[in-house]
């Protein structure tokens, strides 16, 4: 399964990146812009230039397809899945589901910058606004793991309803949405006091693995 994250890679004078399409008026896509995609089945990111559509070289974050083998001597990542993207577009997240590990990488040369491991199945995370801090959906826990993304190691720890799968973050960075998929409900969080303040209930079904946030911040 394939999992790709769009971002532009623009002076540090532009705009703050966002994790939905841009809003019109955005710039046009130029030779600086690039497509990260996650593997899991070679366990490697690829990078791609969107301008040319030109694969500029892979990541490599473990050993291709495992099978059902992950003993204890493996260290390295598995199941490479879910990625997400700093705001000042130097960092890349990558989530690997099976070995419980999150992975930063730096975009400015594509080197693994931070490694640390999560409670049982992460799924899916962004950073903060901060462009340091990754918030990190655990699936098979009730929790939002918090990472420092550029020294690595958890930092804290949200609760939430069971089965977390996914973070996003409002355009301006205050408030997060988390989805789940054992609770038909979506958590709402204010980021500074890292507190629950609202829940969305009564989705139509529980199992609600993914999500995306319009680019104005006013839909899920």
């Amino acid at each position: 399964m394939l999992f790709i994250l769009l971002f532009l890679l623009v002076a540090s004078t532009a705009l703050a990146k966002v994790q939905a399409p841009a809003l019109p008026g955005a710039q046009p896509i130029s030779s600086k812009d690039r497509i990260y995609t996650g593997d899991q089945s070679s366990n490697t990111i690829t990078v791609i230039n969107l301008a040319t559509n030109e694969v500029l070289g892979t990541i490599s974050l473990g050993d291709s397809r495992l099978t059902n083998l992950l003993n204890p001597q493996y260290l390295r990542s598995v199941n490479s899945h879910g990625l997400g993207f700093s705001r000042d577009g130097r960092f890349v997240v990558s989530i690997s589901v099976a070995s419980n590990s999150v992975n930063v990488i730096r975009t400015l040369d594509n080197s693994i910058v931070s490694q640390t491991y999560t409670d049982r199945a992460p799924h899916e995370a962004f950073f903060t606004a901060d462009n340091r801090t990754v918030w990190v959906a655990c699936r098979g826990t009730s929790f939002i793991d918090i990472i420092d993304g550029l020294a690595g190691g958890v930092v804290g720890r949200i609760k939430t309803a069971p089965g977390p799968s996914k973070v996003l973050f409002s355009p301006d960075g205050q408030t997060a949405y988390v989805n789940h998929i054992l609770s038909p409900t979506i958590t709402i969080i204010d980021v500074s006091t890292r507190t629950v303040v609202a829940t969305m209930s009564d989705l139509a079904d529980k199992f609600s693995s993914d999500m995306m946030i319009s680019a104005d911040g006013t839909r899920l």
